[in-house]
């Protein structure tokens, strides 16, 4: 049986929304057919304004599978799946590399 296709939803929304700005504000998306930058730009706009976040996931969900080729599909999905483990570790502890002179102030400290 074959995977179901993937479809935002409402705890993605925050994810997608981030992920798919940048790429537009940098004109860095590969669109599906014939498609003006301009004119997804400002429908991506409006697929983000509603208040509810069901309704923000259906719109936006809609616009990707208009707007989106397969391979910038999958690039969002794995933009997604990274965005949510990096929250998810946001708390853990960090590892900084530092020089020995940045090492020694800090221990004096």
């Amino acid at each position: 049986m074959p995977r179901a296709k993937y479809c935002i939803t409402e705890s993605d929304v925050q994810h997608a929304a981030t992920y798919l700005s940048g790429r537009l504000n940098s004109f860095s998306l590969e669109f599906s057919d014939q498609v003006s930058p301009i004119t997804a730009k400002k429908k991506f706009r409006l697929a983000c304004d509603h208040k509810s976040s069901r309704k923000r996931a259906a719109q936006l969900n809609d616009w990707c599978e208009k707007y989106l080729s397969k391979a910038e599909w999958k690039k969002l999905k794995t933009a997604i799946r990274k965005r949510r483990e990096r929250w998810d570790r946001y708390g853990d502890l960090k590892t900084v590399t530092m020089s020995a002179k940045a090492h020694s102030y800090l221990a004096r400290i």
